[in-house]
This record gives structure tokens, sequence and C-alpha cells, in this order.
């Protein structure tokens, strides 16, 4: 008995959905993403799925119907399938296509709400015990109260992308106020200067980063000249300090980036380092591997198209951030109520440059769905 294949393609599409949608059932279940998971959703697949598989799972429901068995009856056909099995005339390709539109259609309500479509990706900023904590060496007032938000935007969500961010500083850091030859306190500024290898100008920096110093640079190129802002020491490598806060919650999937780990430069912005935020326009292309951190490149291969912003500090390591983003040239977020600044007035000062370069302020409300949107996309 061979069925038409009208009747076979309403088949394999109403299998394939329901396995599908069992796999991903059973992953989002399973406390960790591991093999088996990965295994189980691809050998459901419809595009394996063979004729011969087709006619036996046929053939069960019908010695099942014909001895009286019970049988689970399956959920109720999402609306394309009904459309599917309503059609006269039905491309046996078709099926695959539907499948992962049904998936995705199920997994429609945990997509951020409130803004334009497409992937989607959260960067959580240096939510670390030395921002975080009140007896962190610099503290940013109201961080701790941030941190439910912050995860519940991270697992309730479904996103295409997760970054968390940390500082990764050695300890002979140049932004270290006691690491200056030039005897300045915390939050005073210095002039750094770096020339074409991208090496600190200044023979007062020799004695301290050796072969890193270019020494005098009277006689060479300049690529990049800034006032940096001295801090005392934080998030050293492999310190308490440094360490992600205990109550964050952080997918064992996400993307830990590490930035600041260059003695001799800072680096507020996710993407790119302070260099990079000051550089010559006339600097050479492939210096740009010195610079950026990869998070620009993983982003691209995740197609992700927009970005939420949360963590601290909003008016420096968020706002960089945030800026950086724009320019690489994606939609930007700042999650307002899951951030917090240095100070109210450098932060209220960070918003209205960060709405004025084209990033949108949206409330957690919002994106989880849970409130009425502020604004149309």
């Amino acid at each position: 008995r061979r069925p038409n294949r009208r009747i076979l393609a309403m088949w394999k599409s109403l299998a394939s959905s329901i396995l599908t949608l069992a796999a991903l059932a059973n992953a989002a279940d399973a406390s960790t993403c591991d093999e088996a998971n990965l295994l189980q959703l691809t050998t459901l697949s419809p595009d394996e799925e063979s004729e011969k598989e087709t006619f036996e799972m046929m053939d069960k429901v019908d010695k099942a119907l014909a001895s009286s068995e019970t049988i689970d009856a399956p959920p109720e056909a999402p609306a394309e399938a009904q459309v599917l099995a309503d059609s006269e005339e039905v491309d046996p390709e078709t099926p695959p296509a539907k499948a992962s539109r049904v998936a995705a259609m199920v997994e429609s309500d945990k997509r951020p709400k409130c803004v334009k479509e497409g992937k989607s990706g959260i960067i959580v900023v240096d939510m670390q015990n030395d921002f975080v904590q009140e007896d962190g060496s610099l503290p940013v007032a109201g961080a701790v109260d941030i941190i439910p938000t912050i995860n519940k935007l991270v697992n309730e969500l479904e996103w295409d992308f997760t970054t968390f961010t940390e500082d990764f500083h050695p300890r002979d850091h140049i932004s270290f106020a006691v690491n200056s030859p030039l005897k300045k306190e915390p939050f005073e500024f210095v002039t750094l200067s770096y020339d074409q290898s991208l090496k600190i100008c200044g023979s007062e920096y020799q004695s301290i980063y050796g072969p890193m110093a270019a020494g005098d640079c009277s006689d060479k190129i300049i690529l990049a000249s800034f006032e940096q802002e001295l801090w005392p020491k934080h998030c050293i490598q492999n310190t308490e300090g440094q360490k992600f806060h205990a109550d964050l919650e952080i997918p064992h999937d996400a993307f830990i980036l590490r930035k600041g780990v260059n003695s001799i430069a800072d680096s507020y912005g996710a993407f790119y380092d302070n260099i990079g935020m000051h550089l010559d326009e006339n600097a050479p292309a492939d210096i740009s591997f010195q610079i950026e951190t990869g998070l620009f490149g993983a982003l691209q291969l995740a197609g992700v198209q927009q970005v939420f912003l949360t963590g601290v500090a909003e008016d420096y390591c968020v706002k960089y951030t945030a800026l950086q983003a724009l320019k690489k040239g994606f939609r930007v977020y700042l999650v307002s109520d899951a951030t917090k600044p240095v100070s109210d007035a450098t932060g209220e000062e960070a918003l209205l440059e960060l709405k004025k370069k084209g990033a949108k302020l949206i409330e957690s409300c919002e994106v989880l769905g849970t409130c009425a949107c502020s604004m149309e996309e």
C-alpha cells in the first residue's frame, strides 16, 4: 500500500515536526548541551528521514489502531502544517523547510521583544567583583542590584550570541596609578602615545615595560596619542576581584571575552582597545589584529545584526562598547535598567551621547515582553 506524494509529504511534515519539537524540548530540559543532545537534534533532521522510515512509522500507527492500542496523541498541528495537509500540490522537498519554520514559530516567544527582527546578541560588560561588590577596589554603586535583571535577560530569552566581558589586567598594567612613572594619583590623567609598532613612547616607560617601550619617539611616526585616566589596581589576573560575581548566572556556552590583557594599553570597549579608539586614520589596515579583541568576528560568524548592552560601568566600558558596536554597523540597544554608571552625572552624559550616535534605550521588561513597548521599530 503506497500513498501518493501528497499524503507522504503530509506524514513526513507532521512526523518531523513532532520529532523536532520533542528534541528541542529534551535539549531545553537538559542542564547542559552535550554531544548527545546535539546528535539527537541532528539525527532527527527531516533531511535525513528516508522514505522507508516514513512507511515504517505509518505501519506502526496502522497496527496500533488495528489492535486498539492506546497511542499518545500528537500536539495540535501548527497552522502551517495544516495548510500543508490541505494543499493539493506538495513539493516533496518542502517538509524540511516547513519543519524548521515550525520550530522557529514555537521558539519565537523567547526572542527579544519590542525591537527589529534579526539575529540578536547580548553583551554583559564587566560584572566582576572589583566593580560589583561594595568592598571591591573600584565599586560601582548599585551594580549588585542589576544582577537579577541580567540573569533574566540572559537565561529567559533565546539569543544568537551571548558574551560576558571581563577586565583581565596584568599587575604592571599601564592604567594603574601605582605603576605610573610620572607619580600620578588615581583618577588623574596622563598622555599616552604609541609608535608605528604600537610600542609605548617615553623613555620613562623603558625600565617598566622593556621591549614594549619605544623610548624617545620624537623622530618616529605616532599612530595614536590620547589622554588615559589612571585607576586604582583592579581586576588583576587570577585574583578574587577579577572573578565574575557569584550570583551571575553564566550559560555554559557563553563567549567569555577578556580585555585589557596588554600591559601597555587599556581597553574600555569590548571590540578593540583604547589605542584602536584613537588610531590615526592613516594607520595601516593590517594593524587591526593587534588592537581588536575578536568579538566583531565572532558576532559576524553568528550572523548577529543587533546587540543588547548590559553591565557596568554605563559611563565607561558599557558606553564605549556601545559606540564601537555602532561603528561596526550593529543596531545597538542599551538596556537602561540593567546597567549602572560610576556617577549619575556622567551616566546621563553617556546616555545622551549614545542616543545622539544612534543607540536605542530600552527597559528590560520591554525586551522580555512583560510590559508595553515604549518605542516604535
